[in-house]
């Protein structure tokens, strides 16, 4: 187990040039899908029984006809089992819409056999009316409930995957989140039987510039229609997407590198259920309750470095990611009595993490040849690091190298 953790005598250059490349790997990993985004993106999560589809597909269709984008792409979600009796998650793309007008919609149909089924099946394309799109959206949702039902019987248990989504791809982008950032309350989960789930993905700029519960509320109301979307549960989400990259190179040898990327997420979720029992006749009569929601992913990378080398006196550097709540900061005299959190660093050559609401603080001295350092001192508030000897810590009673202390805490935490 001491072997497993031995890293060698740490060298500077060597320690500088694999933190930056692994900080940057990591926000560039984390942020790529957020690159080609617009700024402003809806994001609805809907939820419905199979028993009520006039409402539902009016209330969709009255979203589509809103004009926040013209143009649509419905896929499906779903999982198969292998040979193997491994389960995978597959995608069937059906079907484009594109609103030529405010009255006409021009669809392309993909070569799905379960479509072609349709009685419009000898065109590919076709041109239809609002009236008929929603009722053309009505058979839609007949036909994934019975590809839902055979996934289900295929694979002896239905999977979190089975859904719709209707995905802007105006000017050829998807505007779609990533899973991991939709933020879906475990309670709205999509493994049920009985209902039907469907995601709409949209470019939408809100004009004030206050979000509020009741600005999400109203927005929601008018683009699905209060009376209407009653006989949904599920939530609203909407994303407001801010980047800032830089990279200045001045002429005295210093280049900083700096890249931001910060998703403020404004969420209304309703699920009360409740509503739902008194039948389509009463859904008008009743008033719903949203809980509002207002949180932030943050990601941010600085990188501050000379050309110099280790042996001369003005090579320094600084690295810095974070990822929310994560931190994690690499110094080599560049800054000075740097305060983190209310708390002053007077060291020059150190390395900082911030986790689980903590600082911990590894201060660095170095060898008689510059080109090599060693561990002068720990500190956290609680006493869970120590110095094991030069080049290890104990961590909670557990040896291992700054690498493995800095993926444990802050690169790839598992918890």
């Amino acid at each position: 187990m001491f072997n497993l953790y031995l890293e060698g005598k740490m060298d500077i250059a060597k320690k500088q040039k694999f933190f930056a490349k692994k900080c940057l790997d990591i926000y560039k990993r984390e942020t790529t899908a957020f690159e080609l985004l617009p700024k402003a993106i809806d994001v609805t999560h809907l939820l419905f029984y199979q028993n009520i589809p006039e409402l539902t597909v009016k209330s969709i269709s009255g979203y589509l006809q809103s004009g926040i984008s013209k143009k649509y792409e419905f896929l499906i979600y779903g999982t198969t089992k292998y040979s193997d009796d491994s389960v995978r998650e597959i995608t069937f793309k059906t079907l484009q819409i594109t609103q030529l007008n405010k009255k006409n919609w021009f669809l392309f149909f993909s070569n799905i056999p379960l479509l072609n089924k349709l009685s419009i099946q000898n065109h590919s394309h076709n041109i239809i009316g609002n009236k008929c799109l929603t009722y053309f959206l009505k058979y839609f949702f007949m036909i994934f409930k019975v590809t839902k039902m055979l996934m289900k019987y295929q694979n002896g248990t239905l999977r979190k995957y089975s859904y719709v989504s209707i995905d802007d791809i105006t000017n050829g982008l998807s505007r779609k989140i990533p899973d991991c950032y939709q933020n879906i309350p475990s309670n709205l989960k999509y493994d049920t039987f009985n209902l039907l789930c469907v995601k709409i993905f949209s470019e939408n700029v809100i004009s004030e510039h206050t979000i509020d519960r009741e600005k999400m509320i109203n927005q929601f109301n008018r683009l699905f229609d209060e009376s209407k979307s009653k006989i949904f549960f599920g939530c609203y989400n909407y994303f407001l997407i801010y980047k800032n990259n830089s990279e200045i190179h001045e002429e005295t040898d210093i280049h900083k590198l700096s890249y931001k990327t910060i998703i403020n997420v404004y969420q209304i979720v309703f699920d009360d259920l409740q509503i739902l029992e008194g039948g389509a006749k009463n859904l008008i009569l009743l008033e719903r309750s949203f809980c509002f929601k207002n949180f932030s992913y943050d990601f941010e990378f600085m990188y501050l470095f000379t050309s110099k080398n280790t042996k001369d006196s003005d090579y320094k550097f600084f690295i810095l990611f974070s990822r929310d709540s994560r931190k994690f900061v690499f110094n080599y005299k560049w800054f000075m009595n740097r305060a983190y959190n209310d708390i002053i660093i007077e060291s020059s050559f150190y390395l900082a993490v911030f986790a689980h609401f903590k600082l911990y603080l590894i201060e660095f001295i170095e060898e008689e040849n510059p080109r090599y350092f060693k561990i002068h001192g720990v500190k956290c508030s609680d006493f869970r690091i120590k110095i094991f000897d030069e080049e290890k810590i104990s961590y909670l009673g557990d040896l291992m190298s700054i690498n493995s202390f800095i993926d444990m805490l802050v690169f790839y935490p598992n918890f």
